[in-house]
């Protein structure tokens, strides 16, 4: 039994125990493999970017299973496909960045200069509320955008097609595109594309949140496991894991088989 009690709202809330035992050890495993592999990624990826971009992906990954698992334990689970969604991305970017380590992982870095500058860009050309008003009034704009539009300027031919046009995403490709070069199309066709449907109001999505319900969310606790466990397998290629840890890999891909 789980109680859930929110002094905020003046609300107390019973909830059945939201794992199984099987399902609590697989967890508790997966968990401790993402510390232990976090631990590590700096003593086996020594070499810079790669070390910087690998932290990056798993820490991330260990921040969205944790989110999407919140949503599992309160039984809100109709938008977990989004967590879901996000998780594949980041594990199919991430799979597709260790093919070639050294030379994608200053690409990823690299990016985040122009994803920047044009983030900040939309704020100060387009101020409709009080943040990005401040933003684009604060004494500090002149020196921070001289700064955003140098960086900016040094990496971005290495993100434009041959129109001159700046990509959307740091490996220059559709997402789609992006699962076919690490051949996970069909769980792109399949993932992927339910957690758009839920972003993008699709009619379809508010009845499958109601089945994911009443499954109480097996299937997205499996899929939240594997996309976690498929962000930290890149960064072990090199790592003796303990025998334990190797067992997690295997029990995931069997459960999700």
């Amino acid at each position: 039994m789980q109680i859930d009690f929110d002094s905020t709202v003046e609300r107390t809330t019973l909830l059945p125990p939201w794992l199984d035992p099987k399902q609590r050890r697989l967890y508790k495993k997966v968990f401790e493999m993402g510390e232990y592999v976090a631990q590590r990624v700096r003593e086996y990826w020594p070499e810079e970017p790669v070390c910087q971009a690998a932290t990056a992906f798993v820490n991330r990954g260990g921040q969205l299973a944790l989110s999407a698992f919140g949503l599992l334990k309160l039984y809100r689970i109709w938008e977990a496909p989004l967590l879901i969604r996000v998780l594949f991305e980041h594990a199919t970017q991430f799979e597709y960045l260790m093919q070639k380590p050294s030379e994608r992982a200053q690409q990823y870095l690299d990016f985040a200069h122009i994803a920047k500058y044009m983030q900040m860009r939309a704020i100060v050309e387009n101020p409709t509320g009080p943040i990005s008003t401040y933003v684009a009034a604060s004494p500090l704009r002149p020196e921070s955008e001289k700064r955003n539009k140098g960086e900016y300027d040094r990496v971005r031919g290495k993100f434009q097609n041959r129109r001159g046009k700046t990509w959307d995403s740091w490996y220059g490709m559709t997402v789609r595109d992006l699962a076919e070069a690490v051949g996970r199309e069909g769980e792109y066709k399949y993932w992927y594309k339910m957690g758009s449907a839920h972003a993008h109001g699709d009619p379809f999505a508010a009845a499958r949140g109601a089945t994911f319900q009443s499954m109480g969310g097996a299937i997205l606790f499996a899929a939240g496991c594997v996309y976690y466990c498929r962000i930290l397998q890149p960064s072990t290629s090199s790592m003796v894991l303990p025998a334990e840890y190797d067992e997690v890999f295997k029990a995931v891909g069997r459960d999700f088989s």
